[in-house]
């Protein structure tokens, strides 16, 4: 008998929440997929956290499958009711070649004096 469980949401996550980052512990029930890209926005950090935009630049990051209850976390973590964020799709090109349509948090303030994360890699701000 095959296991007919639904296939969980997949996320890709930039900042806080990638491994070794101070909110990654929120993916503890989530599977890892991989590492990997997406093009077309830009980061920012409006106050000690990566929020990325619409834009010309490529964002690293991870991608992982969450069940409902975790997503529902990540909505709360990212402030999405609070209209800090909000989540959309977007097709994330994995290091391992596969390309897949996974949910991402864009930062839905204005970015006007924040500082700007060029290399797209929060892990790399420095």
């Amino acid at each position: 008998m095959s296991d007919l469980r639904a296939i969980d949401t997949r996320v890709f996550v930039y900042g806080t929440l990638r491994r070794g980052e101070k909110r990654h512990a929120a993916l503890a029930n989530a599977r890892f997929v991989g590492e990997g890209t997406v093009s077309g926005f830009v980061m920012y950090e409006p106050a000690g956290y990566p929020g990325i935009v619409e834009g010309d630049g490529i964002i690293v990051g991870e991608v992982y499958e969450v069940d409902a209850a975790t997503l529902r976390s990540l909505d709360h973590i990212e402030a999405v009711e609070e209209g800090l964020s909000r989540r959309e799709c977007a097709m994330i090109e994995l290091n391992d070649g596969r390309t897949l349509k996974c949910e991402l948090y864009l930062y839905n303030r204005g970015v006007v004096g924040c500082t700007a994360v060029p290399s797209g890699d929060w892990l790399m701000r420095d």
